[in-house]
């Protein structure tokens, strides 16, 4: 799960070194190859992630590469700024790939302001622009989000009460004060649970206070609290290890929305009881399944579509906004919320 800006800057440590791969003919045929490379050329397709040498990332290029070829995509170019570059970084690798002629640009974006004109510039040459995972409102033609805000908060608090019951209190952590979609998930959260007559606690992030400090705040200000919610993989290891060093393991659970290689460590021990997220390869593969279609004007908002490689079945395009789901208008929502437990987490490597 991708922190937020200020955990970046704390925790993120060297600089990231771009893998910029130049763009050939594609050999691997196939139909879609063959009828989207104009002039039996492929797309050249630029996906500039947030942070480099993150599991996350990883597993998306990879399921990225995997598919590429099948919709007549080059091998693409994958970026990500040096940790003290950040949003500014990812804004001079824009321009660089507007310049080096890639007719899509997918981007993670750090900041949702920040990058709007580079990628509007880009919109008015003719450039496809798909944000995935933090949107840019307003400067893209798709957005890629990873799952439903309502169906994720949902599916946290309902495990949490079915394993300590209706009458469990909760408490919601979340490291961040203002990035989405964490906010969101958080409100989410907390309504859920009230409309479903649970009693539900939040700790407001402190700046500069770390995962573990919190938490343990957390466990100190709420003595009867049954399960900690954390939001994002820091606050999903700070309430973990907190219930571990205070000796808090199977009196209060922890339950969480982030990725579940960070955490293994708590799965074993029984502190970290479920994790919900979403498959970081599969939605590397959908991402190339929306450029390829972005790029010959296949999809549109209001529009359904299916992939004929990765992930399967039919997708729709938001045409309005959904303040449940938290799509906007061009929105592509990739999955429903994916359960990590202590059965099956040692299946995935992101």
């Amino acid at each position: 799960m991708r922190a937020s800006r200020a955990q970046r800057r704390a925790g993120v440590m060297g600089a990231a070194v771009w893998l910029l791969l130049a763009a050939w003919p594609c050999t691997a045929a196939g139909a879609i190859g063959r009828a989207t490379a104009a002039g039996g050329r492929c797309i050249k397709v630029a996906v500039e992630f947030k942070l480099p040498g993150q599991p996350a990332s990883d597993a998306a290029l990879a399921g990225a590469k995997q598919v590429a070829a099948a919709y007549g995509i080059c091998p693409p170019s994958f970026g990500a700024p040096p940790a003290s570059a950040e949003a500014t970084g990812q804004v001079a690798a824009i321009k660089a790939d507007v310049r080096a002629g890639d007719k899509v640009v997918l981007v993670s974006a750090d900041d949702p302001v920040l990058p709007g004109p580079a990628l509007q510039a880009a919109m008015k040459t003719g450039v496809k622009v798909i944000t995935f995972g933090a949107d840019v409102p307003g400067a893209r033609d798709f957005f890629v989000q990873d799952t439903a805000y309502d169906e994720l908060a949902q599916a946290v608090v309902d495990a949490a009460v079915e394993e300590k019951g209706p009458r469990a209190k909760l408490g919601v952590m979340d490291m961040t004060s203002d990035a989405l979609p964490e906010v969101a998930w958080q409100s989410a959260m907390v309504s859920y649970a009230e409309a479903s007559h649970i009693t539900v606690e939040t700790l407001e992030w402190t700046p500069f206070a770390s995962p573990l400090t919190m938490a343990e705040d957390m466990v100190r200000a709420y003595p009867g609290v049954d399960a900690i919610l954390a939001i994002d993989d820091p606050a999903v290891a700070g309430a973990a290890r907190a219930v571990t060093d205070l000796d808090k393991v199977g009196k209060i659970a922890v339950f969480g929305i982030g990725d579940p290689l960070p955490v293994r460590r708590y799965f074993a021990n029984g502190s970290l009881r479920a994790l919900f997220g979403w498959d970081e390869t599969g939605e590397g593969e959908l991402l190339m399944c929306v450029a390829k279609l972005a790029y010959t004007d296949e999809i549109h908002p209001g529009s359904t579509f299916s992939c004929q490689h990765g992930p399967l079945g039919s997708r729709a395009v938001a045409d309005k906004a959904s303040p449940a789901t938290g799509a906007t208008k061009g929105t592509v929502i990739f999955s429903a919320p994916l359960e990590f437990t202590p059965q099956n987490y040692r299946r995935y490597d992101f």
